[in-house]
């Protein structure tokens, strides 16, 4: 069961979002339940951005709360370090014995191998 909701929004806002939804083929109904789902997910409203510096990524909300962003570049760089750092698992998984004993193994077969 769907409920009503009825709020006061300045008419120029309300005819300006309205010809923006209408572009990215919404509605006033999609708006309105994303902004419920939003504040169920955060406990918060959406921060409205006062100020922003494209340097650091970084703005400031209404209170002077900072919020950091990362640019679509940054994710490239981060998602390109992540697959270089990033190892496929091994055929049958993952070693399970301690390293310290993985590497005295290591170690005895190398000083086997130098007799």
């Amino acid at each position: 069961m769907d409920a009503i909701v009825t709020a006061r929004v300045p008419l120029e806002v309300k005819e300006q979002v309205n010809i923006i939804l209408k572009e990215i083929d919404s509605s006033p109904t999609k708006l309105i339940n994303a902004a419920y789902e939003y504040v169920l997910r955060y406990h918060d409203l959406p921060r409205v951005v006062v100020e922003y510096d494209s340097r650091s990524c970084e703005e400031r909300d209404e209170l002077g709360r900072s919020i950091r962003y990362i640019t679509q570049d940054m994710r490239t760089e981060l998602d390109r370090l992540l697959s270089v750092a990033t190892l496929e698992e091994p055929t049958g998984g993952w070693d399970t014995r301690d390293y310290r004993y993985i590497l005295a193994e290591g170690k005895r077969e190398d000083y086997e191998a130098l007799g």
